[in-house]
């Protein structure tokens, strides 16, 4: 197959520089387009970095391994050179004060005869034109499409929307994990500022020196988080602080993650943690290798939840604007808070078993969308609040099995991904009230709690069942003999645990402050409160000691 390339770029009407470079390799049918950041400096130079090392780099490579090379060799090779051209350029701006603070946008793509490989980072787009209509097929990297994506705004109110500008993706901006949702540490700095002890800022010295120190710690996490077109330059530290709350405050209310006044003092309520699990590129969807039917099980459930917590923060949104309990509604933005991390944790990680099995995943993810959307849209406020408690209840009761038995289902498993399908089973212990509050205090009744309680846990484990038959019959597993029957024994033991439990829910006056919290919940949290070594930190191989153990240092 014979392909035509073309290139055009302009400076268009606002700038005065044009940060956009394109680069074409025509005899591997490769194409990559940059655009600088708009506001970082010299934006230009890191586009054209990019697109020349790119094409450089990805050229040599494709030229080389010839048209023998498979589809994954390619996308591999792919991210291996978006990452060397995002460490390159991330080098260059901590080497060149003039580069300070550079980075683009990008987009790859590779023509392979009646295929097309396409990879994005940030807000450039990649578009199919055919038969006269032009349809996006990259999905920007913006806190414009999360909060579509979750549910937050509807894509009309997302043409009026003031944060456009703001990509959660960049190359060269950071190496390593890109902090595109440290919203919460940002609050965490404002109320350090807004909280200062008047007394310590009596002296002018001290003052500036603190507050210069508050303000340069409050820029760096919030230009790691969110790529500024406009980026705020003023001179003065507290005027500059007033422009960053200004900005990120009304951000955090707009999309459900702020976690009440700065006033207020939520130590005695639920906690919102971050909690920064990494995972490594080439993780291994049996991340459990002594078990992968169970690494399977929590693959499955884990791809539900993008669909589920947004639905549970709706609903929950919805009620809130009926509650009279002043109270109340502060534990149900906390609530939506921790839900919105939830949400961003299983995203990344469900990105790595997408990558790996995309058909299983497209197939169950297309029948979770279409779920929830029919919930939301076909069944009354009740109907919903009253699955979101049956949900919430039963996911308390798994956070309790897991925690109990940890040792036997996590023995050998890969630490990030233990560690973290712990830590938020874990994280709906500390609201394991607010979902039951609220749906008392609007509407209550015994025969809905249970028939919430009933169809959100038989929705819940056939998708789930689902998930992990298709994820084992594209491992071969699902006839394999030995596996079945280690497939049945891990359910008959989950089951055999979480039974009692649930009927325990379907008692008529059940409350789930009646529910003792594991202990060791609270001592994983205190340790990590206290950043002893970190929460990602757990020595994996004390998994059965009674108390979590961070490691030496």
């Amino acid at each position: 197959m014979t392909f035509e390339f073309f290139e055009a770029v302009d400076t268009g009407r606002a700038r005065t520089n044009n940060e956009d470079s394109v680069a074409i390799d025509e005899a591997v049918a490769l194409a990559v387009l940059a655009d600088g950041m708009g506001g970082y400096n010299a934006g230009e130079v890191a586009s054209n970095m990019a697109t020349a090392f790119i094409r450089t780099e990805l050229g040599r490579w494709l030229r080389e391994a010839g048209a023998s090379a498979t589809d994954t060799e390619v996308r591999r090779a792919m991210d291996i050179c978006v990452d060397n051209a995002n460490r390159a350029i991330f080098n260059a701006a901590n080497a060149n004060p003039q580069y300070a603070g550079m980075g683009t946008t990008l987009v790859v793509a590779v023509f392979r005869d009646q295929r097309l490989l396409v990879g994005h980072v940030g807000d450039s787009r990649a578009y199919r034109l055919r038969g006269g209509r032009l349809q996006q097929i990259s999905r920007d990297h913006s806190l414009l499409q999360e909060q579509i994506d979750a549910g937050l705004i509807t894509p009309e109110q997302a043409a009026f929307s003031a944060n456009k500008n703001l990509v959660t993706r960049a190359v060269g901006v950071e190496v390593g994990e890109q902090r595109a949702h440290d919203v919460l540490a940002i609050l965490e700095m404002i109320i350090k500022v807004a909280r200062a002890d008047p007394q310590h800022l009596r002296n002018s010295r001290r003052a500036n020196s603190l507050r210069a120190g508050f303000v340069h710690q409050l820029q760096r996490r919030f230009q790691n988080a969110f790529a500024i077109a406009h980026p705020v330059s003023v001179p003065d530290p507290m005027s500059r602080l007033t422009l960053l709350t200004n900005r990120v405050i009304p951000l955090i209310r707009a999309n459900t993650l702020m976690v009440g006044t700065m006033a207020e003092d939520v130590s005695k309520r639920m906690t919102v943690r971050r909690v920064p699990f990494a995972y490594r590129q080439d993780i291994a969807l049996h991340w459990n290798a002594r078990r992968p039917e169970f690494s399977h099980i929590v693959n499955a459930a884990s791809l539900a939840m993008p669909y589920l917590e947004p639905y549970l923060i709706k609903t929950m949104r919805l009620a809130r604007a009926q509650i009279t309990d002043a109270s109340l509604v502060a534990d149900l933005d906390l609530y939506c808070a921790q839900e919105s991390t939830h949400y961003l944790k299983h995203r990344k990680f469900n990105d790595t078993v997408r990558a790996q099995r995309p058909q299983a995943v497209a197939h169950l993810e297309a029948r979770l969308a279409a779920d929830y959307a029919a919930l939301g849209s076909k069944r009354s406020l009740r109907f919903n609040l009253a699955y979101a408690e049956g949900f919430e209840s039963m996911a308390l009761a798994i956070g309790h099995m897991l925690i109990e038995d940890r040792d036997h289902l996590f023995g050998g498993a890969e630490p990030a991904v233990a560690w973290r399908v712990l830590w938020q089973f874990g994280g709906g212990i500390g609201h394991k009230t607010v979902t039951f509050d609220v749906f008392e205090h609007l509407y209550g009744g015994y025969l809905w709690r249970i028939i919430g309680l009933i169809v959100a846990t038989v929705h819940i484990m056939a998708r789930t069942r689902s998930g992990y038959k298709r994820l084992l019959q594209e491992d071969g597993l699902w006839h394999d003999l030995r596996s079945r029957l280690a497939l049945a024994g891990m359910l008959l033991r989950i089951f055999g645990n979480l039974g009692p439990r649930l009927l325990r829910i379907m008692r008529p006056g059940y409350n789930p402050r009646e529910v003792a919290d594991p202990q060791w919940m609270h001592d994983w949290a205190a340790l990590h409160d206290a950043g002893a070594a970190g929460v990602a930190q757990i020595d994996t191989t004390r998994r059965a000691e009674a108390q979590p153990m961070a490691l030496a240092a």
